[in-house]
C-alpha cells in the first residue's frame, strides 16, 4: 500500500513538469546549454531529454532557480508549481550569466556581479556581490570559473578565464586567468 502511494505522488509530481518541459522545448535554444551541464553533472548523459528533464526537475531546486531565471518575466507562469532554491539569489541579469551556468548544491548563495562568462560553477555559502557602497562596485567573471564553497567575491574586480577559487578564500583584488586561488585575503596558489 505504501508503495502503491509513493509511486502515485511520484507520477503526480511528475505531471506538474510537463508544462515545464514544454516551455523548456519551445525554447529549446535558450536553455539548451545549462540542460546540457546540468545533464552532465548530474550522470544523465544517457537519459533521454525528456527523462533528465524530469529528474532534474523533480531532485534539483537550484536547476528550477536557474531555469525559472532564464525564462525571466514569464516564469512568473510557472513558477509556482514547483518552487526554485528559496535561499539561492540571483541578482544578475540573465542576459549577463554565460551558457553552461551550474550550481552545485545552491544553499545560502548570491550572485551579483556585472556580468559572469560561459560554463560556470558555484557551490553553496557563496557570496558574489557588492564590494563597498556603490551599485557598480560588482565582479565580472570570466569563463570557466568555478567559486567553491564559502567563498566570498566582492568589488569591482575580474576574475580571468579559467580561475578556481577554494572554499572560504575571500577574493577583494582582481584575478588573472589560469589559477587557483584560496585563502583570506585570497592568494594565487597555482597557475597553469
Amino acid at each position: 500500500m505504501i508503495h502503491a502511494f509513493t509511486m502515485l505522488l511520484i507520477y503526480v509530481r511528475c505531471m506538474l513538469f510537463i508544462p515545464h518541459y514544454i516551455l523548456f522545448s519551445l525554447n529549446k535554444v535558450k536553455y539548451e546549454a545549462d540542460f546540457k551541464k546540468w545533464k552532465k553533472e548530474q550522470c544523465l548523459e544517457d537519459s533521454s531529454d525528456f527523462v533528465a528533464f524530469i529528474k532534474l526537475f523533480l531532485t534539483e531546486n537550484s536547476y528550477r532557480s536557474v531555469f525559472y531565471h532564464r525564462m525571466g518575466f514569464d516564469s512568473r507562469l510557472i513558477s509556482w508549481l514547483a518552487s526554485g532554491e528559496s535561499t539561492l539569489y540571483l541578482f544578475t541579469d540573465s542576459a549577463d550569466i554565460g551558457e553552461g551556468f551550474y550550481i552545485n548544491h545552491g544553499f545560502a548563495t548570491v550572485l551579483n556581479a556585472k556580468k559572469v562568462g560561459r560554463n560556470f560553477q558555484v557551490w553553496q555559502n557563496v557570496t558574489i556581490g557588492v564590494g563597498h557602497q556603490y551599485l557598480d562596485d560588482r565582479p565580472v567573471i570570466g569563463d570557466n570559473v568555478r567559486i567553491c564553497a564559502g567563498a566570498i567575491v566582492c568589488g569591482d574586480i575580474n576574475i580571468g578565464d579559467n580561475v578556481i577559487v577554494g572554499a572560504g578564500a575571500v577574493v577583494m583584488k582582481s584575478v588573472p586567468a589560469n589559477c587557483v586561488v584560496v585563502g583570506n585575503p585570497a592568494r594565487i596558489i597555482k597557475n597553469f
